[in-house]
């Protein structure tokens, strides 16, 4: 998420969760310079969505698919709508993922204080009763548009959980105990944000510490590695020396990454 956003838990994640299948759906009916009356009249005209309801529809495009997506000027559904074909399942999802975790701040934190450091303490498993303690935390700390109640905190606790599944951060759910799967991060994931970062101005040794690359469980000596296995596949030139990153970048802006680097 950007750097300088003001944190805000909204309750907004419970409407769609990781909403992948849809989310698809939705790239295929969009057309460059759609609006989202132009997505929901599409939708409701193709009958895309079959038996589900006008007002479901429109909550899962105004709610969930347009600020995830639709934002800059639709940029970042136009590039997933590109790639969508072309990257395996695993990969697209965590490029889904990197979206609804920048617009979703309660999963960006949960993900920080909760899921990564217990997966680093070496316990495999998160238990719901920590998804409560994180949510009930978060309410005290005036986190929460509102001091949220019983009801929709026990929603939420089950949203994060529910969204971690969706994108493959957890499985087997055995009562309330949630197994941890920590995926790594796919090497087109990190060759997107690298650039996506790059792109959005950010210097070497900033894109190297952007905040993002923490929602994979990286810190800068992983992400490092990372970027120097995308050097040696001809991507850019790479070098670290103390605490100061240099990169030579190849393309010239990320839809030409996109293009060159991720679809060809």
């Amino acid at each position: 998420m950007p750097e300088t956003a003001t944190i805000t838990y909204t309750s907004n994640l419970k409407v769609g969760l990781g909403m992948l299948e849809e989310t698809e759906q939705f790239l295929d009916l969009l057309a460059e310079g759609d609006t989202l009356e132009d997505i929901e009249q599409r939708a409701r005209d193709t009958g895309t969505f079959g038996s589900c309801s006008a007002r479901r529809i429109h909550d899962l495009i105004f709610l969930v698919f347009g600020p995830r997506y639709l934002v800059e000027d639709n940029q970042p559904a136009l590039r997933l709508k590109a790639l969508k074909d072309h990257l395996p399942p695993r990969d697209f999802g965590q490029l889904l993922f990197l979206h609804t975790a920048r617009v979703h701040a309660i999963l960006v934190g949960f993900v920080n204080e909760v899921y990564w450091p217990t997966y680093a303490a070496g316990a495999g498993h998160i238990r719901r009763e920590q998804v409560a303690e994180f949510i009930s935390d978060s309410i005290e700390r005036g986190l929460t548009t509102n001091r949220w109640n019983e009801t929709i905190a026990k929603r939420m606790a089950s949203s994060i959980v529910g969204t971690l599944a969706d994108f493959q951060f957890l499985a087997n759910s055995r009562g309330d105990t949630f197994e941890i799967t920590a995926p790594h991060i796919a090497e087109s994931t990190a060759l997107y944000l690298a650039h996506e970062r790059h792109f959005a101005g950010l210097a070497d040794t900033a894109v190297l510490r952007a905040e993002d690359w923490a929602l994979f469980g990286l810190e800068p000596h992983d992400i490092y590695e990372v970027l120097k296995r995308l050097s040696r596949r001809g991507h850019f030139i790479v070098q670290y020396a103390g605490d100061l990153l240099r990169v030579s970048w190849k393309y010239t802006n990320l839809d030409d990454m996109i293009t060159n680097g991720l679809i060809s």
